[in-house]
């Protein structure tokens, strides 16, 4: 007749090891469950671009990256890794912009954005205020009605505004308004980057663990 022996030494040493192996599937199912979470939010991130922004680059939304979580580091990181975008940070949050190399910040009026700005949403640098002034201050007398080819000047307002103007070619007793300066701008937070990903998780972080612990169990040796 067999006999087996089951002590209390023996027992718990059995239950550790099923705990430590539980454990285990439950962190591969915590990294499994992350990294869904966070390709879900690069899809949710780069739908909602194209209507947060008016998109010239097309590009840009595929620089919405994901880090994967391991092991090791159960964090996933998604980002825009993408260069000379730090300017779109306060459209995620918005806030007030203010200058930072002047007194002033020159605002550019709707009539020269669209043709001014290049693929990464910044103005040319042709059509910088100060680079379109630099002719103008070199010949003053060419802010006069007469003028063939009208440039650019710096005037202040009635009202007391500062503006960048350009005489109108068809009419020149009109005046073409480019920039006006500020001492700082309201900007409406226009794409909630953190607000998008936490509701993805929010949504879906629960169904997705529950999903990889079953299947990660279920392959447990």
């Amino acid at each position: 007749m067999s006999t087996v022996n089951c002590t209390l030494e023996n027992l718990a040493k059995t239950l550790e090891k099923e705990v430590k192996k539980e454990i285990k599937q439950v962190k591969f199912a915590a990294v499994g469950a992350v990294n869904k979470c966070a390709f879900d939010s690069q899809k949710a991130l780069r739908g909602t671009y194209s209507r947060a922004f008016h998109v010239r680059n097309k590009n840009l939304p595929r620089k919405i990256e994901v880090t994967k979580a391991t092991k090791e580091k159960p964090v996933a990181v998604v980002a825009l890794n993408a260069p000379n975008t730090e300017f779109m940070e306060i459209h995620t949050t918005g806030g007030v912009s203010k200058p930072t190399k002047s007194k002033a910040m020159s605002i550019p009026d709707k009539s020269i954005q669209e043709p001014g700005r290049t693929a990464t949403g910044r103005m040319k640098q042709s059509l910088k205020p100060s680079n379109l002034l630099k002719y103008a201050d070199a010949h003053p007398s060419k802010r006069r009605k007469t003028v063939a080819n009208p440039h650019a000047f710096k005037m202040t307002t009635k009202g007391g505004s500062v503006v960048v103007a350009r005489r109108n070619k068809a009419d020149r007793s009109k005046m073409d308004w480019l920039y006006r300066e500020e001492k700082e701008a309201k900007i409406k937070k226009s794409w909630d980057f953190k607000g998008i990903v936490q509701k993805v998780v929010e949504r879906r972080m629960g169904r997705y663990f529950e999903e990889c612990l079953k299947k990660a169990l279920a392959t447990a040796r």
